[in-house]
């Protein structure tokens, strides 16, 4: 839970997000972003354009974006 509390504290400063029933937020009704643990994949929006994974305890910036990086965006 601390995941999701986490990416929409960072990010509703810039942007405007929704949560929706199949992925966890909508950030500014075009991107979509599923939030998860280390061991989130994409399968669940991988038919969707515009669509990220946001992984806690992701090191680097390979397949997901690490949640570390969304610390960048809070100014």
């Amino acid at each position: 839970m601390f995941v999701k509390t986490f990416f929409a504290s960072q990010t509703q400063v810039k942007h405007r997000f929704n949560f929706s029933s199949k992925e966890n937020f909508i950030l500014d009704e075009n991107w979509i972003f599923e939030v998860g643990g280390k061991t989130k994949t994409k399968n669940q929006i991988n038919s969707l354009p515009d669509s990220f994974v946001v992984a806690d305890e992701a090191a680097f910036p390979v397949t997901t974006l690490p949640l570390w990086i969304l610390g960048f965006l809070y100014r």
